[in-house]
């Protein structure tokens, strides 16, 4: 049988525990910038002052490999991946590959 109060019992503890490991995170976190900052001699200034990284720019798609195999039915294959299922199934009834030939 579901127990109300012990499944918000166990939720207040859960968010407990989830606010410590953040706290705990959080701390670290801040340890490691600050040893950072010494180490490189860095003020919180030069933080400020820095220059803002600019978003690398999106990749670009890489340019559509020609089709090489085509079928009556207008189904295609570049010739690259896995042989499409179109061309499989007409393999294995007995066509060759360069009878897709384009």
């Amino acid at each position: 049988m579901f127990d109300l109060q012990q499944h918000l019992k166990k939720q207040a503890s859960l968010r407990k525990r989830r606010a410590l490991l953040y706290e705990e995170q959080r701390a670290h976190a801040l340890e490691v910038i600050q040893l950072l900052m010494e180490e490189l001699q860095l003020t919180f200034s030069d933080i400020a002052d820095a220059p803002k990284r600019k978003p690398t720019a999106a990749k670009q798609p890489s340019s559509s490999a020609k089709i090489k195999f085509r079928d009556s039915e207008g189904h295609e294959w570049s010739g690259r991946g896995l042989k499409p299922k179109w061309l499989k199934q007409a393999l294995e009834s007995g066509k060759t590959l360069e009878d897709f030939r384009v």
